[in-house]
């Protein structure tokens, strides 16, 4: 199926959620429209290799994938995110690129939970897309459930 719209960032072998409408374009045949779209968690290990190695995390690609998925399972997120240092229980994945990779997932992470924040305060997927390139991804959620984004170098 193809669905036309606005994500903030989707990679290949992610499973998505998407409201909308059925449209039809002259040029490409029969679509989906998004209104509203969010990524679910990827759970299987073909999955999570697929989304590893999509580049939706700097310093991992195909073959790293492949070997953190083997490594680690399933619970290869869980290590990248609690336990980095056992990365370099992975041929080939040193302290810095062990640094590289834990980095670039918590940034990730960040972009990610702006999104779902956004989302559940009944933001659409285009306008949060929006906000998260005007705030170049600098937010913080604060808990009184207010959305707090400031460019780098300016004070909240």
């Amino acid at each position: 199926m193809t669905v036309v719209g606005h994500a903030a960032e989707i990679s290949a072998g992610e499973w998505v959620t998407v409201s909308g409408t059925w449209v039809n374009s002259g040029e490409h045949g029969q679509q989906f429209k998004d209104s509203f779209l969010r990524a679910l968690a990827t759970t299987t290990a073909e999955g999570i290799e697929k989304d590893l190695g999509s580049g939706m995390i700097r310093g991992i690609g195909p073959i790293y994938a492949s070997k953190l998925v083997a490594t680690f399972g399933d619970q290869v997120f869980e290590v990248i995110e609690q336990a980095p240092e056992r990365l370099r229980e992975v041929p080939g994945i040193g302290q810095v690129r062990g640094q590289r990779i834990s980095q670039a997932w918590a940034d990730q992470k960040v972009v990610r939970e702006i999104m779902v924040f956004l989302h559940s305060h009944g933001v659409r997927t285009a306008r949060a897309v929006r906000i998260k390139r005007k705030s170049r991804t600098t937010a913080s959620c604060a808990i009184d459930g207010q959305a707090s984004i400031s460019k780098p170098g300016s004070s909240q």
